[in-house]
């Protein structure tokens, strides 16, 4: 879930019966409030839910609610597979991002398409996620007629092209040399292959 806007603040404000988190809403959401809104809300990642909980008083319709969130915006993702060893589907790579509850966040909470990614991965069964691809064919490939060596550095996530990259090179049989340098912050967290 994304940090609550300045307008939804004022939204809760307009709901909130208690004076005092009224004047603490509306404060927040002011020009004058905007270092305070910076560094309480926006950089803190606190989330509508969250403030909702910090002010209770705060009563708000749920189609309001709904009407006023912000649309989800998408996810991109580099694919991690060649259609030569898995032609009939995509795989790809994310980082679960965590985010800790404290600092006005009322409790531990996963990004919002990675925590959501990591469910369906645990979660038994076929599953099937609407996508739009991108070509980007032209800015990034392995190419086909060069057989020199190829190094390939990719760190984190950023592994996820190289992958597709050395399953291709195995599946075809080229025989050109390959290096694929890749760091993690922890072995244990973040060793992804």
């Amino acid at each position: 879930m994304a940090f609550c806007s300045r307008a939804l603040l004022r939204l809760f404000a307009d709901y909130a019966s208690e004076e005092s988190d009224k004047r603490r809403l509306l404060e927040l959401c002011s020009r004058q409030g905007a270092s305070e809104y910076a560094s309480l809300i926006r950089e803190a990642s606190v989330s509508p839910l969250d403030i909702l909980l910090t002010f209770p008083s705060v009563s708000i319709p749920v189609e309001s609610l709904i009407e006023h969130l912000p649309r989800l915006s998408p996810r991109s993702y580099s694919l991690a597979s060649s259609p030569l060893s898995s032609p009939d589907s995509l795989d790809i790579v994310f980082n679960v991002i965590e985010i800790p509850k404290g600092s006005g966040r009322a409790f531990d909470r996963k990004g919002l398409c990675s925590g959501w990614l990591e469910e369906l991965c645990n979660t038994p069964g076929e599953h099937r996620i609407p996508i739009s691809l991108h070509n980007n064919m032209n800015k990034f490939h392995l190419s086909a007629e060069d057989h020199d060596p190829i190094i390939m550095v990719g760190p984190g996530t950023g592994v996820a092209p190289f992958r597709g990259f050395l399953q291709h090179l195995k599946l075809s049989k080229d025989g050109r040399k390959s290096i694929l340098l890749f760091g993690c912050r922890n072995r244990t967290l973040d060793y992804i292959y």
